[in-house]
């Protein structure tokens, strides 16, 4: 046996095997976290649903009075945060988002200014859920909007 020749031990090598496959796998683990939606949940009557699920069930009416002002009322079960209201016309949409925590049976009237190139509304619910310990706002799918033509 030659002196001299330095080489890793048996023992800190496997240490080091163990440490890089360690770190590959926590790398590997928070990455393919980010592809994974945390669940969105929504309460209501006692029962917990995915948040999807809960904004077919929203019940809002709708009005827009001459003077540009939108009267909200929720006559269904589900609290709305706050709606977002999109704006088409001449080739051109914009979404403004107006704050209204509308609970069951309550209603808002919110001024809202509509230029003159825009022909057409969507009032998009926003509903408020939980996701672990936290909550998060949703905007529900547009389909699920209520669309209002304009004069």
């Amino acid at each position: 046996m030659k002196r001299g020749n330095k080489a890793v031990s048996p023992v800190v090598s496997t240490i080091l095997l163990i440490s890089v496959v360690i770190i590959l796998a926590v790398i590997i683990f928070l990455w393919t976290r980010s592809f994974i939606e945390e669940a969105i949940q929504k309460e209501i009557l006692g029962k917990k649903k995915p948040i999807e699920n809960v904004c077919s069930e929203v019940n809002l009416k709708i009005s827009l009075s001459s003077a540009r002002e939108l009267s909200v009322v929720n006559v269904g079960n589900v609290p709305v945060l706050s709606i977002d209201v999109r704006k088409e016309g001449g080739g051109i949409s914009k979404i403004e988002n107006y704050a209204l925590n509308l609970g069951p049976g309550d209603s808002k009237t919110e001024f809202i200014y509509i230029e003159e190139i825009y022909n057409k509304i969507t009032v998009i619910p926003v509903l408020l859920g939980e996701t672990g310990n936290s909550k998060k706002a949703y905007t529900c799918p547009e389909e699920t909007g209520i669309e209002l033509e304009l004069n």
